[in-house]
């Protein structure tokens, strides 16, 4: 892969002759193309990253080839029982369906049913304890930072779109929450765990918005890229796992090299499940914030559509902890703006239109609440015990468990205001 994504590169073909039939980049020397949104910044990121960065740049150009297969030959079939065709097979195998077509039969076959030989049980067991202890943390960290700074690059532009977050923020965080606290749970990542199946349900739903964007026929590839391309879905993927850890560490938490080995690994084999690129899947939190800063320092832009979904979400967030009480949600509200600019900083944050709060303190005090409960739960008898179970039920609390079905019905539509894609 190191050969194939140089600084030669152009165009991205379709072939099958890739990791048995995934998609092979065929690079000609007639000039380096890549979505103009990238362009501004690339010498200055190609000066401090290197040859890496063409390498994320081939995959503004593709999607998910395996996923995206499925999808069209579902379409051109007219079959439209794709999602109740991958519910049957993610639950009893894909060998339960006789008439399934090649390209959700070869999906499964090359990577759903094929377990990396990375994927390490005993670490992810240590991952998963890691996650049930911080859960708290890490469900702060992803409202209060990592989602803000994902949303403030170009990867806003298919969520504004579709107006999904905007209409339906709760539900939306909640699922997310759900996603993470299935794939934690113990045995939530083995081959018949929510976890797993809820990853490739996710999975088939980008595959399925890409098909939409495209066929709409407003989408402006030149300018940004393949819709829902793999360097963005690597980006969120880095995101949600390294930049995750990094920010519970800033709120706290007591980093370990077993610990953060487990976390990722779990993360590793979520993102492969995703539909992640193999050569962007990453093993350490460092390898995975070197490509989250690769990607921020090539795309970042705080925008009306950055702005409204990270107004949205924050303002979603205290009705997803069942706040009901219109003075304590609007406190609670208020407590995630400060601790998100005190995590963010000043800069970010004012650009982000957020309140003027005390955000250093706030975050320092959270800080040290962090700090006290974990030495605690080391130095109290059955602390720990406790502090777990009652993270629990607060996961449950704030994820999708009131419907036990999610309903992954995509969207059947996209909006766009003429040439500058963002929402309506």
């Amino acid at each position: 892969s190191s050969d194939v994504c140089s600084s030669d590169l152009l165009v991205i073909y379709n072939t099958q002759s890739f990791f048995n039939n995934y998609t092979i980049y065929s690079m000609y020397r007639t000039g380096f193309y890549f979505p103009e949104i990238f362009r501004e910044r690339y010498d200055a990121v190609r000066e401090k990253y290197g040859s890496q960065v063409d390498s994320y740049l081939a995959y503004t150009l593709v999607g998910d080839p395996l996923a995206d297969a499925v999808v069209e030959e579902f379409h051109a079939l007219g079959r439209h029982d794709l999602m109740h065709v991958l519910a049957q097979a993610l639950d009893e195998g894909i060998e339960t369906i006789p008439d399934a077509p090649e390209s959700l039969q070869r999906l499964f076959e090359e990577n759903i049913d094929r377990v990396p030989y990375w994927v390490n049980r005993e670490m992810m067991k240590t991952g998963t304890e890691v996650f049930l202890d911080h859960s708290e943390v890490f469900l702060a960290s992803f409202t209060a930072r990592v989602l803000p700074l994902g949303f403030m690059t170009s990867i806003n532009k298919p969520f504004a779109a579709t107006h999904r977050l905007e209409e339906s923020g709760v539900s939306r965080l909640r699922a997310n929450n759900r996603h993470f606290v299935e794939s934690f749970l113990p045995g939530g990542m083995e081959r018949f765990g929510d976890g797993f199946k809820l990853s490739v349900r996710i999975r088939m739903i980008h595959a399925h918005l890409r098909q939409l964007f495209i066929k709409r026929g407003e989408w402006d590839s030149n300018r940004l890229g393949h819709p829902l391309h793999s360097a963005h879905t690597t980006f969120a993927y880095v995101a949600f796992s390294a930049m995750l850890w990094e920010t519970g560490k800033m709120l706290g938490m007591i980093e370990s090299e077993k610990r953060s080995a487990g976390f990722m690994n779990v993360w590793k084999y979520m993102g492969y499940l995703m539909g992640i690129p193999a050569d962007l899947l990453v093993d350490t939190v460092e390898e995975g914030v070197k490509i989250f800063n690769m990607g921020w320092d090539l795309d970042h832009n705080v925008d009306d559509d950055a702005r409204r979904i990270v107004h949205t979400l924050i303002h979603a967030a205290p009705v997803v902890a069942n706040v009901t009480d219109p003075k304590e949600r609007e406190d609670l509200t208020e407590k995630i703006y400060s601790v998100s600019r005190g995590l963010l900083g000043d800069e970010l944050a004012d650009a982000l239109h957020y309140p003027q709060h005390s955000g250093q303190l706030t975050t320092a005090l959270l800080r040290a609440q962090v700090k006290w409960m974990h030495w605690k739960d080391i130095l109290i008898p059955g602390a720990k015990e406790k502090h777990r179970l009652a993270s629990m039920e607060k996961l449950f609390d704030v994820s999708y468990f009131q419907n036990i079905k999610i309903d992954y019905t995509p969207p059947k539509d996209v909006r766009f205001h003429k040439g500058d894609h963002e929402a309506n």
